[in-house]
């Protein structure tokens, strides 16, 4: 370990943004990711005694554009489903955009955190897994995830599964594989990235697009932080724009928000009157005032505007 250096790692940095014009192509996130993989392997030999430093630290990461997270249309969801529907990936497909559950939550849900009678769930730690901020949730059942997850729960039932978890495959809790899974019926549906530097769609996406769609729909940021578990409320403000385009779309709902309401139009017009009215006097102090030239201006540069 010794023998690597910030020198080393920027060589090896460079390398891999060289790959980036074959066509074994890594995205800048990649390479990016490495490092950070590298600098945590430094940091516990650090700790552990087997490097006096991290030459990870010293390394830039490369730039990567910020951009608002991947989420899927209502027309990509209906493809992912199709291509999901008879897979065992379906229900926890479902469940996911319905819900929002992070990938580790959707794994470690149990049949006892499901309550079909109050139609929720109960998102909270176990003794052998915690939430990723330690702090236990509700969610609820929408009424067609309700009616997918009884009928999983029946099929369990009437197929002899004796696993506690909610999702399994052959009779056995899911535990790795799901993400090869989801890319298969990605790619089935027609929704996989064709430049490598977009987002591929994964649990996570689906995740996105739970809260996209609340966001879209007019929900407050507040409740969309307390429906994802987001600890921090600046997390959550990655959707806002999304909210924002609903809030302008309800401002246009305002009566007199249409093209037809031109308040300063008829303002211009009155202007035109009392212009014609006087111009037979060309003298008039009226027309002469400072004011009146001021509002003519006003009145005529706006009759075209509308409001």
């Amino acid at each position: 370990m010794k023998d690597i250096t910030p020198k080393t790692i920027d060589r090896y940095k460079a390398k891999r943004f060289r790959d980036g014009a074959s066509d074994n192509r890594v995205s800048n996130n990649t390479v990016n990711h490495e490092l950070v993989c590298l600098s945590h392997i430094f940091k516990m030999a650090v700790r552990w005694g087997y490097s006096e430093q991290n030459p990870v630290s010293s390394v830039e990461k490369l730039k990567v554009a910020k951009r608002p997270p991947r989420f899927l249309s209502l027309e990509e969801i209906d493809q992912l489903l199709d291509a999901c529907r008879g897979t065992h990936i379906y229900s926890i497909v479902v469940t996911a955009i319905h819900t929002g559950m992070r990938k580790a939550e959707l794994l470690n849900l149990q049949w006892s955190d499901v309550d079909f009678e109050q139609r929720k769930i109960f998102i909270q730690p176990k003794k052998d897994w915690h939430t990723k901020n330690y702090r236990a949730r509700t969610v609820f059942l929408t009424p067609a995830l309700y009616e997918v997850l009884h009928e999983h729960w029946r099929i369990h039932v009437k197929s002899g599964v004796r696993s506690d978890y909610v999702f399994t495959y052959n009779g056995k809790r899911i535990k790795y594989g799901i993400d090869d899974s989801l890319a298969s019926a990605v790619e089935r549906a027609g929704l996989k990235p064709d430049d490598v530097d977009s987002e591929n769609v994964t649990l996570h996406t689906l995740r996105h697009t739970f809260a996209s769609q609340l966001a879209i729909a007019g929900v407050p940021l507040r409740d969309i932080q307390e429906l994802m578990g987001h600890q921090s409320f600046q997390t959550t403000l990655q959707y806002a724009h999304l909210s924002e385009e609903h809030v302008k779309k309800q401002v246009l709902r305002l009566p007199f928000a249409g093209e037809s309401r031109k308040p300063w139009a008829q303002i211009g017009h009155t202007v035109v009157n009392i212009t014609d009215s006087l111009s037979k006097s060309k003298n008039s102090p009226i027309l002469q005032s400072k004011q009146y030239q001021g509002l003519a201006r006003e009145g005529g540069s706006r009759t075209h505007r509308g409001w």
